[in-house]
């Protein structure tokens, strides 16, 4: 699969879903000389707006596979690159010998994300939080809106 690049299109063109995927397969069937009957696959990987030079457009980065692709990529063409492998694979499962569990600080996003990957590979985290239940917190917010006296313990920034 190939991704090519800075292919615009204006407002107009991409009214809806429909011909937006339309008028950007008739810009690289035309520019890059390919037939519609070659395609295999066509997706837009990505969409911004380009609204330089007064003048608005949307700029699209598009992921196909077609029978050309051999001869795309060979054009030396800055714009037309191979899709680059964007999966998620996971480590084998406790690949690695650990002399201790892991320690995770925290349990935001990132440190739940953490601690259930290492759990899935078996490796047995510790997960160390700071902070009170969401009661108590709130009940120390409350306070410092009122008081303005901070309870560094009991800060509304930590998690539960």
């Amino acid at each position: 699969m190939i991704r090519i690049s800075n292919l615009r299109l204006e407002l107009d063109e991409a009214i809806d879903k429909e011909q937006e995927l339309t008028n950007l397969k008739r810009l690289v069937i035309s520019r890059f000389r390919l037939r519609e009957n070659d395609f295999k696959h066509f997706s837009i990987f990505k969409k911004a707006i380009d609204a330089r030079h007064n003048t608005v457009r949307f700029v699209y980065h598009v992921d196909l596979e077609t029978k050309s692709e051999a001869y795309l990529l060979r054009s030396n063409n800055p714009n037309i690159t191979k899709t680059p492998d964007m999966s998620y694979t996971f480590i084998t499962p406790g690949s690695k010998e650990l002399i201790h569990r892991p320690i995770i600080i925290g349990f935001g996003p990132a440190g739940i994300f953490a601690a259930l990957t290492l759990a899935k590979q078996g490796y047995r985290p510790i997960v160390l939080e700071r902070g009170a239940d969401v009661e108590q917190r709130d009940k120390a917010w409350q306070s410092f809106l009122q008081t303005r006296t901070f309870d560094e313990k009991g800060s509304i920034l930590f998690g539960e």
